[in-house]
């Protein structure tokens, strides 16, 4: 590859967009995007509801902060349950 750039690898290109913010700065709103998903694997009990759709659940997602107010898509990509009980979500922005 003389002369050429090499395009960056994805995990670099992810941590040097990474930002961190104090939860107190920023207020947060998101909603599904409306629409049909071909669902499979439905799992149904007493206490809850799991499934697997064919492709990532769109989200719309409101950030606002002091110095700005976004609006943003995204596709929720990972859920994990934190030892305390917390959820962290993962979503990967499509715009």
């Amino acid at each position: 590859m003389d002369g050429e750039k090499r395009p960056e690898k994805a995990e670099d290109m992810r941590r040097s967009e990474r930002k961190s913010a104090d939860p107190g700065d920023i207020v947060m709103s998101f909603r599904v995007e409306p629409g049909d998903f071909d669902i499979s694997n439905i799992n149904i009990s007493e206490h809850g509801i799991g499934f697997t759709t064919s492709n990532p659940l769109g989200v719309q997602i409101r950030l606002k902060d002091n110095n700005d107010n976004s609006e943003r898509l995204a596709n929720l990509v990972w859920v994990k349950r934190q030892k305390n009980g917390a959820m962290q979500y993962g979503f990967e922005f499509i715009d």
